[in-house]
């Protein structure tokens, strides 16, 4: 029984909730962390999931907002006051089992005394309380981290609790939720972009005259300047050499580079979906693929074969696309997509 289990109204303080599961399970990545909303699968019975959770949890958190205490049903009933209320059931049964239920305080809420509870919760209002303010909030999560730690006896390291990035506010499911359609539309956006480009090289490609074995230059080998046997074997050898690497390259405009392209597309495609769905690896993956765009600065500015108005147009599509995929690769990693992920 080493987990952590997560009580809180969803009414009175799931921002407060999420923050602080986000904040414990990368502090223990090792112990499972049960919050409700992302632990039970869809289709699963809500309430053996929390029992079988409540059941595997030493330590019990008791996250108290301003109204833990004071929301009522549709009949006007305290919710706290109902024995069959979802956070009275948790927290009696975690009282009852003798596990180590710590309040914690949000919201500049104040500890609800032993008369406002019904009888099964009475003893929490005994229990030692934790604060956990917005301006505190790296100090006081690191005091919970150390209870919790000695709760259940985990090795404490002060290095990790100095070298946390913490957050710097609270998101509410809203906030998230309009932030990863930004971020989607920024995504796709990119994608289409990348897409033209390489499509509108490819076009002025083949409007280019072709390379072939034909349009090579060769050496005169019947040139009188060549004396010797040797010397026109060597042109011979020479000229052969240069009309093969002209048809290996037209072979490769013609069959290999299509194909390149469409698995190159295809790959790009995968990890742009997998991405919008929080997969960890495909946000390193994108960063790379928009770092290549990157790179191919030199290639488009400096070797691009194009002149007058199609030469503009390429450098355009480039900077967009370039610009797309920092504006993109910046959200990944800036509040509020990054929580998104860390969630995911």
């Amino acid at each position: 029984m080493k987990g952590i289990f997560i009580s809180y109204r969803r009414a009175d303080s799931a921002p407060y909730a999420g923050r602080i599961c986000d904040h414990l399970r990368r502090t223990f990545p090792s112990v499972s962390v049960f919050m409700d909303v992302e632990a039970i699968n869809p289709g699963a019975d809500f309430v053996k999931a929390v029992d079988a959770n409540l059941a595997d949890s030493a330590v019990v958190l008791a996250v108290i907002g301003p109204q833990w205490d004071s929301i009522r049903d549709s009949a006007g009933q305290r919710r706290v006051e109902d024995p069959n209320d979802y956070v009275v059931r948790e927290l009696a049964t975690a009282i009852q089992r003798q596990a180590n239920v710590i309040p914690l305080l949000v919201g500049a809420a104040d500890m609800p005394g032993a008369a406002t509870l019904p009888p099964s919760l009475q003893e929490l209002s005994r229990r030692n309380a934790i604060e956990i303010s917005d301006s505190r909030f790296a100090e006081d999560a690191e005091r919970l981290c150390k209870a919790i730690a000695g709760a259940l006896d985990l090795p404490q390291d002060d290095a990790p609790y100095r070298e946390r990035v913490e957050y710097g506010r609270f998101f509410s499911d809203a906030e998230l939720t309009q932030a990863r359609t930004r971020f989607r539309r920024v995504v796709w956006i990119s994608f289409a972009l990348l897409v033209l480009y390489i499509l509108s090289a490819q076009f002025w490609r083949n409007v280019a005259p072709p390379i072939t074995p034909e349009s090579v230059p060769t050496l005169n080998c019947d040139d009188p300047a060549l004396k010797t046997a040797e010397q026109r074997a060597a042109c011979v050898a020479m000229n052969t050499t240069m009309q093969g690497a002209a048809s290996f390259g037209e072979t490769l405009d013609k069959y290999v580079l299509p194909l390149v392209l469409l698995v190159f597309g295809f790959f790009l495609l995968v990890v742009n979906v997998r991405l919008l769905r929080g997969k960890k690896w495909a946000r390193v993956a994108f960063a790379v693929f928009g770092g290549l765009v990157a790179l191919s600065v030199f290639d488009v500015l400096f070797s691009n074969p194009l002149r007058g108005v199609p030469y503009i147009a390429h450098v355009v599509l480039y900077a967009g696309t370039l610009i797309a995929y920092a504006w993109a690769i910046r959200m990944m990693f800036t509040e509020p997509v990054r929580r998104w992920f860390l969630r995911a």
